[in-house]
């Protein structure tokens, strides 16, 4: 009985292997040469076609005269990834850049109690404490 279960598991096996595996076929041109790139320096693409996948994003701080307020710069996306955290004085400039996904319509920051969303595709991030 166990040699049986044996040998059906051993031709199930068997069977799955051989008809999973399929040849591809590669369409030829009428000169007999293919159309499928060998190279990687043969794949043609749009002039227009973006191969980068993330933007930067500058960030301007304009700081607030007469607040000596110290507050923690959150810079987030609306799904809640961080992308800046630092403690920021209120009072002192601040400028840096940020790489978010190049999908990223709206970002968000927070300062002090004030969260505004703002535009990901600006380029420029301008923030302020009002």
């Amino acid at each position: 009985m166990n040699n049986l279960k044996l040998l059906l598991l051993v031709l199930l096996t068997w069977q799955l292997t051989l008809t999973s595996c399929k040849k591809t076929e590669i369409i030829k041109k009428e000169n007999g040469v293919s159309d499928a790139p060998s190279k990687f320096t043969e794949i043609k693409t749009n002039a227009n076609f973006a191969w980068s996948t993330t933007k930067k994003i500058k960030i301007e701080y304009k700081p607030t005269n007469n607040d000596t307020r110290v507050s923690v710069l959150k810079v987030e996306d609306l799904n809640g990834h961080v992308y800046l955290k630092k403690l920021q004085k209120t009072s002192e400039k601040f400028s840096g850049s940020i790489e978010v996904p190049i999908h990223l319509k709206t970002i968000k920051y927070s300062i002090a109690g004030i969260q505004k969303e703002l535009n990901a595709n600006a380029g420029v991030l301008n923030i302020e404490v009002k």
